[in-house]
C-alpha cells in the first residue's frame, strides 16, 4: 500500500458508517491500544474499507479520522448539554448567533480526575501504597484533560492513599508544578472528591451523580440532580480518556488510610477563600436554576 492514501471524505454517510462500524467491531474484539486502536486493527480496517469502497486509505489517514469523529462528537456532547442549546433535529445543526458561542465557549474548559495504577514499590515503603488485604501497590495518578480528549497535565508517583484533592492541592501549591490554573471566568470539572471552588465545580452532594445511578434510578429529579447529571456526561470526557489507563485501575479498592471514599470532603485548597467557595456556589446554582426551568 501506498505511503499516500488517497483523500477520505469525512462527510459521506456511506464512508461514515462503514468506519465507525469496522471500528466498533475491532474495539469490542479487543483491539484497543489506549484510547485508540492497534496498529493491526488499523490495517485491517484499511484493508475492507478498500473492498467496501474502493478507496485506498492509510492506517494513519484513518486514525486521523477517528480522533476527527471523537473531537465533533464530544463537542455536540458538551453543546446540548447547556441551556437553550437550540439544536435542531431535523437539520443537526445549533442555531446560535456569534455572541452565544462566545459566551458559551468561555466556561468548562476541561475535566480532573485520580485514577489507581499499580505500582512496584520496595517493602519497606509500601504501607501507604497498599490496599487493605491485597497485599497489591497503587499510586494515585492525577490526570487534567480538555474536551478534545487530549491529556493536558499528569501528576504520578503520589501514594495509593493518598486523596485526590490533597494531590491537586500540593500540586498547586508547589509553584514549580506549573499547574495550568484556569483563567477567572473558566472552570474545570471535578468530581465530589475535590474542593468545589473558584476555578474548579464540583457536583452537589449528597444526590445522585454517577451516570450509572441515573441509568438504574431513572431520569434527574430536582435542580440538584439534574445539575449533576449534566455535570457527569460532560465530565465524562475524563473517563473516557482514562481508557489509557484502564487495564490497570480498580476503583474498588479499599485503602489502609480509609481516605478512599469519594465523598470524603477534603482540606479546601490552601489558596482558596470563602469568596472563592460562594462564587462557585452562586454559579452552579446559576445553571442548576437554568437547567431545571428548562427540563420542566
Amino acid at each position: 500500500m501506498s505511503s499516500q492514501g488517497e483523500r477520505a471524505n469525512w462527510t459521506d454517510p456511506t464512508y461514515r458508517k462503514y468506519f465507525i462500524d469496522l471500528c466498533m467491531r475491532e474495539a469490542n474484539n479487543g483491539n484497543r491500544s489506549g484510547a485508540t486502536l492497534k496498529p493491526t486493527a488499523w490495517n485491517r480496517i484499511s484493508q475492507e474499507l478498500k473492498t467496501l469502497t474502493g478507496k485506498s486509505i492509510t492506517p494513519k489517514q484513518l486514525k486521523n479520522g477517528w480522533d476527527y469523529m471523537k473531537r465533533q462528537y464530544l463537542t455536540w456532547l458538551k453543546l446540548t448539554m447547556t441551556t437553550g442549546h437550540g439544536y435542531n433535529s431535523t437539520t443537526r445543526t445549533f442555531d446560535w448567533p456569534p455572541e452565544r458561542w462566545e459566551e458559551y465557549l468561555k466556561d468548562s474548559i476541561g475535566a480532573i480526575d485520580g485514577t489507581l495504577i499499580h505500582a512496584c514499590i520496595p517493602i519497606d515503603k509500601q504501607v501507604p501504597y497498599r490496599g487493605r488485604g491485597r497485599g497489591e501497590c497503587f499510586q494515585n495518578v492525577m490526570a487534567l484533560c480538555d474536551f478534545d480528549m487530549i491529556f493536558r497535565y499528569v501528576v504520578v508517583g503520589w501514594e495509593g492513599t493518598a486523596h485526590d484533592s490533597r494531590v491537586l492541592t500540593e500540586t498547586i501549591r508547589n509553584s514549580r508544578n506549573n499547574f495550568p490554573i484556569p483563567p477567572p471566568d473558566k472552570y474545570y470539572l471535578v468530581d465530589a472528591a475535590y474542593s468545589h471552588t473558584r476555578g474548579f465545580m464540583a457536583p452537589y452532594r449528597h444526590v445522585r451523580y454517577w451516570l450509572g445511578d441515573f441509568r438504574s434510578g431513572g431520569r434527574a429529579r430536582g435542580r440538584e440532580e439534574i445539575l449533576n447529571h449534566a455535570h457527569a456526561k460532560l465530565r465524562n470526557v475524563i473517563e473516557l480518556d482514562d481508557a489509557l489507563f484502564a487495564q490497570y485501575e480498580n476503583d474498588e479498592v479499599e485503602l489502609e488510610s480509609g481516605h478512599g471514599n469519594q465523598n470524603h470532603t477534603a482540606n479546601a485548597i490552601n489558596s482558596s477563600s470563602m469568596e472563592d467557595q460562594n462564587y462557585m456556589r452562586q454559579l452552579r446554582d446559576e445553571i442548576a436554576n437554568q437547567l431545571f426551568q428548562t427540563s420542566y
